[in-house]
């Protein structure tokens, strides 16, 4: 009998008495979306006022910017998204699209956006 084991993404034989041992799915830190708003508080990106209807699913006004390009039907699919989602994840589409438009309002380089996303996510333990 040959095992089989899939390595990014290809099937490969292996030969009689090897294996590939499993490897644990990569932690990514979420946070419920309260606690992201929360959270965009204390990295100065939403006030209080905007962080409480945030996370009671509007749309904030300040997220509108970075949907600058989008179509229509983009733009509303994430708004969408926003109002329906429960956790927000430190790699999720938006919270990617949204922290690099901020860096670039910020003027930040790469390495200081991954320290604002990682303030962010700070409450989050692996």
């Amino acid at each position: 009998m040959t095992l089989k084991a899939m390595i990014d993404g290809v099937e490969i034989d292996l030969p009689e008495g090897e294996h590939v041992p499993p490897t644990a799915p990569a932690f990514v830190p979420s946070l419920s979306r309260e606690a992201f708003c929360v959270a965009l508080i204390g990295a100065g990106i939403l006030t209080e006022a905007e962080a409480e209807a945030a996370a009671l699913g509007s749309w904030p006004p300040k997220f509108e910017p970075a949907l600058a390009g989008k179509d229509l039907v983009e733009k509303l699919t994430i708004k969408n998204i926003w109002r329906e989602t429960k956790t927000v994840a430190r790699d999720a589409p938006l919270f990617v699209d949204l922290l690099a438009f901020y860096a670039g309002v910020k003027g930040l380089n790469e390495v200081q956006a991954a320290a604002l996303g990682d303030q962010i996510f700070a409450s989050v333990a692996a």
